[in-house]
């Protein structure tokens, strides 16, 4: 296995199996960790890859009922945990954050993305470890990619 994925809101769905990968997107992928991958978002921010709260809670709550331990590698970050986004917005779901609430014990580490202005920041929550890994707003920038409403606070 070369690496495990999960689509973003803007990435269509791809298979990568000829590189080696795991689409992770909605399964559950066991080796001697167990990985539970969430991909698009269902915040109010869409895009090629929508995902309602209630397709969320029916993946979260299968990994809950196998009674086991996960990392989670989420495309969108639990409601107010490293989601709010420079316009002012929460862009994470309701529904990963109320598994949080209730469930956090078998969510040891919640590896996440989608508010570019977070990315390389964790904090502690409950009982698990909330990272958020997407690429920077100055990475973005460094890459010549054109961004709109950003702004970039130190």
């Amino acid at each position: 296995m070369a690496f495990i994925y999960v689509e973003g809101n803007d990435d269509p769905e791809i298979d990568l199996s000829f590189l080696g990968a795991v689409r992770l997107s909605g399964k559950i992928f066991k080796c001697k960790l167990n990985f539970l991958g969430l991909e698009g978002s269902p915040g109010p921010i869409r895009g090629i890859t929508h995902r309602s709260e209630g397709y969320y809670e029916d993946i979260l709550r299968k990994a809950v009922n196998e009674g086991e331990k996960f990392v989670l590698v989420s495309h969108t970050p639990p409601y107010g945990i490293l989601d709010r986004i420079p316009r002012g917005i929460r862009v994470g779901s309701r529904v990963l954050r109320e598994f949080l609430d209730t469930h956090g014990e078998r969510f040891p580490l919640v590896i996440s993305g989608h508010a570019h202005n977070w990315g390389g920041k964790w904090v502690k929550f409950g009982e698990s470890i909330v990272i958020n890994c997407a690429m920077s707003v100055v990475e973005v920038k460094m890459r010549g990619w054109e961004v709109e409403d950003i702004r970039v606070v130190f």
